[in-house]
């Protein structure tokens, strides 16, 4: 009986461990593509500030795509 409440309580442990990573993970993973898309519309407007128009939109749109689907 003793070994099967260890064993029980060993897999509480790692189910708890793996519930943290994954919440862990998960915001990393909103964190970082929300830096990407920011980095990415600032890029954008950097490049049209310089003069390229199109391709400034272009970028920044990536960017602006890439935030609002990285939150839906």
């Amino acid at each position: 009986m003793a070994m099967a409440e260890k064993q029980s309580e060993h897999r509480r442990r790692l189910e708890a461990k793996v519930i943290d990573t994954d919440a862990r993970n998960s915001l990393l993973g909103v964190i970082f593509a929300f830096v990407l898309g920011l980095a990415t519309v600032v890029s954008g407007a950097f490049v049209a500030v310089k003069g390229y128009q199109w391709p400034g939109a272009i970028l920044g749109s990536a960017g602006l795509v890439g935030l609002v689907s990285a939150f839906i």
